[in-house]
């Protein structure tokens, strides 16, 4: 895997969120890691970005009238959280619970003012051997942007904001930790007690 800096003016930068995807146009250019090396320091001098999102994906005719055909089923709820959780037996208020936490729910708004976001926190607590971590993990496929931690590896200040060495622009730099990287998707997060 090779990888390069990205140099973004302040204008540019604006539109960037922590696990966005992005197109960058630029001009690469190098510069020498050693005076006698023949290998070079990469960087994209970012001219123009564009958020790449999921704004595009259109369904065709025939998709629509099966999706109108599959919201008049009776059973459409127990179906859609059977099919997330096909090799979960049991646990029924679980699945349910987590099925409707992947389509989340509207933002409250007064006054054309945010009140309380839509989001469904979950805090799953039971024996071990119970099935919590089959449960992220099948909830994970079906939301990007999503990650799966474990607490025995996360620190509390690494679920927000990480600081990292950066050879390339010498010195320490602060990236966006766990919970940030998860903007807009699902941010599982097994045996939190080891935190």
């Amino acid at each position: 895997v090779q990888t390069c800096a990205l140099p973004i003016r302040e204008d540019l930068d604006r539109i960037l969120q922590p696990s966005k995807k992005v197109e960058a146009w630029g001009l690469i250019t190098g510069e020498h890691l050693v005076k006698s090396n023949i290998d070079f320091k990469k960087r994209l001098n970012v001219h123009n970005l564009r958020v790449m999102g999921d704004s595009n994906s259109k369904f065709e005719q025939p998709e629509v009238e099966k999706f109108l055909e599959i919201s008049k089923t009776q059973t459409l709820f127990e179906d859609l959280y059977n099919s997330v959780f096909h090799s979960l037996h049991g646990n029924e208020p679980i699945k349910k619970a987590v099925t409707l936490q992947l389509f989340g729910e509207m933002n409250a708004t007064r006054n054309k003012k945010l009140e309380e976001r839509g989001f469904i926190n979950i805090l799953l607590v039971s024996s071990p051997g119970q099935g919590k971590t089959v449960v992220l993990h099948s909830a994970l496929q079906f939301i990007t942007p999503s990650r799966f931690s474990s607490g025995k590896g996360t620190s509390g200040c690494g679920l927000i904001a990480t600081v990292v060495k950066d050879d390339d622009m010498g010195g320490w730099t602060v990236e966006a930790g766990f919970v940030p990287m998860c903007s807009g998707g699902l941010a599982c997060i097994d045996e939190l007690d080891k935190i």
